[in-house]
């Protein structure tokens, strides 16, 4: 792809014109016409997303900026002792969270989601994009994911990053070194301590 990107007529992202001028004038020298088309979620109708676990209805219910957003990407589920730190770390600081869990919520420390039900919400699928809208999210949990970071630039909403693999490590370091719109996990791994 990277040889035949070079020969066409025009190459369409899902990005901004403003996002990083670096790349975008690197970009620019490479492709006879780049066009920014994005961030898609602003620039093509949305269909309308199901709420079937209630996230919205439990956020009207929390202060704002008082709740942390959990979502590592539809197909990351991060190791099992990353996952135990993570829980760990959302047990002892007590903020509210929602977490969109891909994975089996009995793969986490035995009795956390029972401990955790009155300040935490875990669920399979969470319509993001209106989650980062609403007032009561403070913070944004991520694996870094190009359409995470637009959805979180988007909706004014600060990261947590914990990279897996692609893109990701390289949108980490933009949002921490250069937007200064969030930080890494100290060297990349999910503890107890880098996560509080």
């Amino acid at each position: 792809m990277g040889l035949e990107l070079p020969r066409a007529t025009a190459v369409a992202i899902n990005s901004f014109d403003t996002v990083h001028n670096p790349i975008e004038n690197e970009l620019k020298s490479k492709f006879k016409l780049l066009l920014n088309v994005g961030p898609f979620i602003l620039t093509t109708p949305q269909r309308m997303v199901s709420d079937e676990h209630g996230c919205i209805a439990w956020l009207n219910q929390q202060e704002n900026l008082s709740v942390v957003y959990i979502s590592f990407g539809s197909i990351v589920i991060p190791p099992p002792h990353e996952l135990t730190a993570l829980a760990e770390a959302l047990e002892e600081c007590g903020f509210p969270f929602i977490w969109a869990f891909r994975g089996n919520p009995e793969s986490l420390p035995n009795g956390f989601v029972e401990r955790t039900k009155t300040k935490g919400k875990i669920v399979a699928w969470a319509p993001q994009f209106e989650i980062l809208k609403h007032p009561s999210i403070g913070v944004c949990f991520t694996h870094s994911g190009w359409n995470s970071v637009l959805d979180c630039i988007v909706g004014g909403v600060p990261m947590i990053s914990r990279p897996f693999f692609g893109d990701q490590r390289l949108n980490a370091r933009m949002l921490e070194s250069v937007w200064e719109i969030g930080v890494g996990v100290d060297n990349g791994v999910l503890t107890k301590e880098s996560t509080m």
